[in-house]
């Protein structure tokens, strides 16, 4: 079970909102980006993660507190990454 602060709480909250939006707006300035959220904001928006992580350090931003999705993807739905057996 994954444990998170009340913050991450929130933010991850958001995220699932915004990807949500994004999912349902195909002219989103978020349709296949990542995005960095801190605080239930977005902070910084990329084409890439290295691109976003740039973007993030440039800003100066506490890059332990901050959340990265994707924000196309659906957030919501639970996906296999591997199988054992």
């Amino acid at each position: 079970m994954l444990i998170m602060s009340e913050e991450q709480k929130k933010n991850w909250e958001f995220a699932k909102q915004l990807s949500r939006n994004v999912r349902a707006d195909a002219d989103s300035p978020y349709a296949g980006k990542y995005v960095g959220i801190q605080r239930e904001q977005v902070l910084a928006v990329a084409d890439t993660p290295e691109e976003l992580h740039a973007n993030l350090q440039a800003q100066g931003a506490d890059l332990e507190a901050v959340m990265v999705i994707q924000a196309s993807v659906d957030h919501d739905q639970i996906y296999k990454l591997w199988k054992c057996g």
